[in-house]
């Protein structure tokens, strides 16, 4: 039975070590003493001739060092078990570095700072893995030796001892029960050291476990605190059901209990009962209702053995029931959460996405906006362009016609001006042939110089001669005659000169005369300079404005690439976004998942715990039943052999009459 209840993995699975007292010894050893001792010593003192073996199977040294072997393999269990859920917790956490840094890994070049934090996350993450892996590579020959110790004392245990041909069903019944109650024991100090253990998870653990997942929960933005809440409700609802079901459980045990101690108080009556019959009935008869009394003890030993077995069934499949219940109850509260938690963030991706889209729209509009009334301008600017340069060429006409008018204008003065200067001329010729004699022949009027008195005079003294007089004549007739064409050549520039002012008067005159408007020919020429000057002026405004204009739409060009840039880089950043909040839900399934696989860790601990607390209940009440059980079956065999004893003594006493 010990060797049983060892191998059951449902009584056995994920124990704790004993709690350790101040001096370092274990517990269980301590509260071990009292009822090890007690049933190493309780044995069957037999007179000679019986062959009855002690009902001890095993020394206390063996008892104390399959204790520790199964200690030491609930230990190495528990280390396994907590090794692994590290390893679990690390393997998700170098998942999450390696994600975070493959999302990021397009940035590095320009935020080296996240490149270093993130490459050292990721570095950490990896070597807690390695170091974890390590850790259970280190302890596997030593969880190799633990089984392989425990198996030995498995195998060891299977070997019985030799024992009476007549009592050997007793004496098995007995060694088992004294196994039992030892294991039993074991379990009981192993049960406490669990609930402690339990109560200490339940407090501590769990709390320090479960509430940094709820806070990060309640304080994120993007999950739902509405089911975080709930599932807390939910968690309380399974903890009071979990409750009900083991006090249904502890009822149904202590009900079965009762029905025990039914049997046994029945058997007791039987018992006395079976006193007082054999102090009346013959020695024979009573040997041979002993004997039956005996057979019926033990079947209904092995009967309440089995039904105790049964019993521990039953509760075992119940409470396995139980615990598929609330499982099922939790999975189901989970993945109800997790749906919830889904779409809150679905809902609230796809809010922001489309308030992404209407900002991107809105700004698409504004944009869009901005470049028709760019254009606007531009036609505007290009239409007032168009008008100046109509104008223009207007007054580029009109300047011309005006100058082409003037022009012509003065040409036919000119004309007119000839034509009055060639009437002069030939009045002058006219009036010159009319002052000449007939004939046309020259007449030569000698014009005397102012010394001609002088000459004259001086001649007479010379005494020139009637010969050398005509010489003289005509050399002064040649100097006269040179004198005359330079006096003839400075009259006719005189009378040009006064020709020329005469003409240009008169040419003034007749030019006033005819175009009196010649006059504010110099005011209109300044007009059309101010004119000229303010369109061009007007020219030069415009071409100004028509700059500002061609600077703000190419500034509008270049700045559309900057605003598509800008959209696109908006783009990847709600991409990011998107992809961080991806992520961030698939932490929360993670973390979820985690919460899931702590509870249901804590689920079983409780179900081992709560059963291993039952059946430790159960245990101590049997195994008082079974030692008032115990002291019946010694009075009883005391009574038997008094019985014999006497039986005897009065069959030789008989026989020594008879002789006598």
């Amino acid at each position: 039975m010990a060797s049983t209840n060892n191998r059951d993995p449902r009584l056995n699975a994920q124990k704790r070590p004993p709690s350790r007292s101040p001096d370092g010894s274990t517990s269980s050893a301590k509260r071990h003493a009292g009822p090890s001792q007690l049933s190493n010593t309780l044995t069957l003192d037999s007179p000679s001739g019986n062959g009855i073996a002690p009902t001890a199977s095993m020394s206390p040294t063996r008892v104390e060092s399959s204790t520790s072997a199964v200690e030491k393999f609930f230990e190495a269990t528990i280390q396994a078990a907590d090794l692994r859920i590290q390893l679990r917790s690390a393997q998700t956490e170098s998942n999450k570095a390696d994600r975070e840094f493959q999302a990021l890994q397009d940035k590095f070049d320009r935020f080296p700072a996240i490149k270093e934090q993130k490459t050292t996350a990721r570095t950490r993450a990896s070597e807690k893995v390695g170091r974890i892996q390590q850790r259970i590579n280190d302890q596997m020959p030593e969880q190799r030796h633990i089984l392989s110790s425990l198996a030995s004392l498995l195998d060891q245990s299977n070997v019985n001892t030799a024992i009476g041909q007549e009592v050997h069903g007793l004496k098995l019944q007995l060694s088992q029960f004294q196994g039992v109650r030892t294991s039993l024991s074991s379990l009981e100090s192993r049960m406490d050291a669990l609930k402690n253990g339990a109560k200490g998870l339940t407090q501590s653990d769990s709390t320090a476990a479960l509430e940094p997942r709820l806070k990060t929960l309640e304080n994120q933005p993007q999950t739902a605190p509405a089911g975080a809440h709930g599932l807390q409700e939910k968690l309380k609802e399974l903890e009071t059901r979990l409750r009900s079901s083991n006090a249904k459980a502890t009822s149904d045990v202590t009900s079965r209990i009762v029905k025990l101690e039914t049997a046994l108080s029945n058997a007791a009556e039987a018992t006395t009962s079976l006193r007082k019959q054999m102090e009346i009935t013959s020695p024979a008869a009573r040997h041979a209702e002993d004997s039956s009394r005996l057979t019926i003890i033990e079947s209904r030993i092995r009967q309440m053995e089995d039904d105790s077995v049964s019993d521990r069934d039953q509760i075992i499949e119940h409470v396995d029931q139980e615990v598929a219940t609330l499982r099922g109850v939790v999975d189901s509260t989970l993945q109800a959460s997790k749906t919830a938690l889904k779409k809150d963030v679905s809902d609230e991706l796809n809010v922001t996405k489309n308030g992404l889209r209407a900002e991107v729209s809105d700004e698409l509009l504004a944009i869009k906006s901005q470049f028709a009334e760019a254009s606007k301008i531009q036609n505007q600017n290009a239409a007032a362009i168009n008008d100046c340069l109509e104008r223009m060429q207007k007054l580029e006409a009109a300047d011309d016609l005006t100058s082409r008018s003037a022009l012509s204008s003065l040409q036919q003065t000119m004309k007119d001006l000839q034509e009055k200067l060639q009437k002069l001329e030939d009045e002058k010729l006219s009036s010159a042939t009319r002052s000449t004699p007939a004939g046309n022949s020259s007449v030569w009027q000698p014009v005397l110089p102012d010394n001609e008195d002088e000459l004259s005079d001086g001649a007479q003294p010379n005494g020139i001669g009637a010969a050398g007089g005509s010489a003289n004549m005509i050399s002064r007739l040649r100097e006269e005659v040179e004198m005359l064409k330079g006096v003839t050549t400075q009259h006719t520039r005189v009378i040009n000169n006064l020709t020329t002012d005469e003409i240009v008067r008169q040419m003034v005159d007749q030019m006033s005369a005819m175009y009196p408007e010649a006059r504010n020919f110099q005011t209109a020429a300044n007009d059309l300079r101010l004119k000229v000057s303010s369109a061009h002026e007007l020219l030069g405004t415009l071409n100004e404005h028509i700059k500002r204009t061609v600077g703000d739409v190419s500034e509008l060009a270049q700045r559309i690439p900057e605003l598509q840039a800008t959209l696109g880089e908006e783009v990847r950043k709600l991409q990011v976004d998107i992809a961080g909040l991806a992520r961030r839900t698939e932490q929360h399934d993670s973390a979820l998942d985690e919460s899931q696989t702590r509870l249901q860790t804590m689920d079983r601990l409780a179900a081992a715990n709560k059963i291993l607390l039952e059946g430790a209940q159960a245990t101590k009440e049997k195994l008082k039943t079974v030692a008032s059980l115990q002291e019946q079956l010694l009075r009883l065999r005391e009574l038997y052999v008094k019985s014999s004893d006497k039986s005897n003594e009065s069959d030789s006493g008989t026989q020594h009459g008879g002789i006598v």
